[in-house]
């Protein structure tokens, strides 16, 4: 089942001067994908690794105007997206760098297929400055997820609604 959870990430930035480095954390709140409840984030983490830190564009303050709704309707998958929003080779991104949505940044990209009655995520891997990647290379190709078409389109439509609409 498809949701989304509010969530919060820290972003720190270092500035450096002569005598000292100061070092600036602001926090980027934001609606991350959830699969049964479990944060995308999480799955998609190895251990001993930290969760990944990267976002989406969902009422997210870091996104330009405009954007939250190309990507959802990337998301959707039922008509061409904007090619800004995709990535190169068709990829639709997932997640996406915290600290400016940038595709060139590192992003979790899947193949998103729809059926009649199922959306499936598939075909995980991170990919870096929109280039394709190889056949070989998805690290994370044996992960998959099945949604109902029905509950998906629905939460899906109701963000890019909500995002219209602001």
């Amino acid at each position: 089942m498809l949701g989304t959870r509010p969530e919060v990430v820290t972003l720190t930035e270092l500035s450096f001067s002569w005598f000292r480095t100061k070092e600036t954390r602001q926090e980027c709140a934001y609606e991350g994908w959830t699969v049964d409840g479990v944060p995308l984030r999480q799955l998609v983490s190895f251990p001993p690794s930290p969760m990944v830190q990267q976002v989406t564009p969902i009422r997210n303050g870091q996104a330009n105007h405009g954007y939250e709704a190309d990507y959802l309707r990337a998301i959707l998958a039922e008509e061409p997206p904007p090619e800004f929003a995709v990535m190169p080779d068709g990829r639709v991104p997932l997640l996406m760098c915290e600290a400016d949505l940038h595709l060139y940044c590192g992003t979790l990209t899947a193949e998103i297929v729809r059926g009649d009655r199922v959306v499936v995520w598939r075909d995980f891997a991170w990919q870096v400055c929109q280039e394709p990647i190889a056949e070989n290379a998805g690290e994370l190709s044996a992960l998959t997820f099945t949604f109902d078409r029905h509950q998906y389109d629905e939460v899906v439509r109701n963000l890019l609604d909500r995002a219209l609409s602001s």
